[in-house]
């Protein structure tokens, strides 16, 4: 009986030392490859939310000006944009990453009566019309903010899409990519209003939004003011009489004559067929019946006389300079242009057969 032989196993290949090495060194820079560029797309995606939640912040804060007719301070802006938006406060203030959002007002940002900085609140007295009206919203991904001290406003609204702002802190832990701004201007959300008292022997009264902040314009003045879009114009005859109510949509001009508040020129209560604007512009659109002067050329005669009467009258009336002894360009030219439209009247009915130059 043959012995068999003893079996013989098999040969195990292996990993050299320098090969295990190897590939735990591909092994970890495809996980870090792959994990930067997961990490990556994720950073974009929080960015991307956290500049449409700007936007919506920015919108929020606009309506709310409007809607409750004040513009907040820097440390207490946040509620009135939670309300608008529906969210609670802590929300507004912070982002998802965890860090705190800042508005920043222009420093020269002038609103009020007397003008100041915000915050403010509308009343009957308006506003002087507003300066500087913009704001920033500044939101970091990455790191707190560091301090702004040497950071301008006009750093921050130029600052281009990408980029640190100029005079940022070199030492910040964040990146461009980490910081967003939002940029917000207040300007279009006030009209100018002019209202003009034309009695000479009682004053006019107005409201705004409501009949409690009823304002006296005295007899022979006027008074100019800034309001807040959508604001409700309370114009009230005697005995607070409400003779219009409009709302504030544009700039705009009314004028209380004989005891009645009238829009313009061709708007008012009484009929259209005896307003200036009426007769204006019947009068423009005669014929000149063969004179060397039309009526319309008189029309826009008396128009310039108006114009630069008003501008005389912005500087105080003044006749002379007070250096030179001179008449004033502002007189010198109203009296041009009223010599002008006598001159184009006596055209008209044939008083002067000079010609026209």
């Amino acid at each position: 009986m043959k012995t068999p032989l003893p079996l013989r196993p098999f040969p195990v290949a292996g990993f050299t030392l320098i090969e295990l090495i190897g590939s735990l060194a591909i092994l970890t820079l495809l996980t870090f490859v792959a994990t930067e560029g997961l990490f990556g797309r994720l950073k974009q995606a929080l960015r991307q939310d956290e500049a449409g939640r700007l936007l919506k912040i920015a919108e929020g804060l606009r309506r709310g000006v409007v809607q409750q007719r004040t513009v907040p301070a820097e440390t207490n802006w946040a509620p009135l944009i939670a309300g608008q938006l529906a969210r609670p406060v802590a929300g507004i203030l912070q982002n998802s990453a965890g860090w705190n959002r800042r508005l920043i007002f222009d420093p020269n940002f002038r609103l009020g009566s007397p003008a100041v900085p915000p915050p403010f609140v509308q009343t009957a007295a308006g506003s002087s019309f507003p300066t500087q009206t913009r704001a920033v919203f500044l939101s970091t991904l990455a790191a707190d903010f560091p301090s702004l001290g040497s950071v301008t406003f006009e750093d921050l609204w130029e600052c281009p899409s990408g980029r640190l702002p100029a005079h940022w802190s070199s030492r910040w832990a964040g990146t461009a990519a980490d910081l967003l701004i939002e940029r917000i201007s207040f300007g279009s959300l006030f009209c100018r209003i002019y209202l003009n008292n034309h009695n000479l022997d009682s004053p006019a009264w107005f409201a705004v939004d409501t009949t409690n902040q009823v304002a006296v314009i005295p007899a022979g003045s006027r008074i100019e003011a800034t309001f807040l879009v959508t604001s409700q114009l309370l114009l009230l005859g005697r005995g607070g009489v409400i003779q219009q109510s409009v709302p504030i949509v544009d700039d705009a001009s009314f004028a209380f004559e004989a005891d009645v508040w009238r829009g313009g020129l061709a708007s008012g209560l009484t009929n259209a067929r005896n307003s200036l604007a009426e007769v204006y512009d019947r009068f423009a659109g005669q014929s000149a019946t063969g004179r060397s002067a039309s009526p319309a050329e008189v029309a826009l005669a008396m128009h310039e006389f108006v114009g630069e009467y008003n501008r005389w009258a912005g500087t105080g009336f003044a006749t002379t300079s007070a250096f030179l002894g001179e008449p004033t360009p502002s007189f010198r030219r109203v009296q041009e242009a009223g010599a002008r439209l006598g001159d184009f009247g006596g055209f008209l009915l044939g008083l002067n057969p000079a010609a026209i130059p």
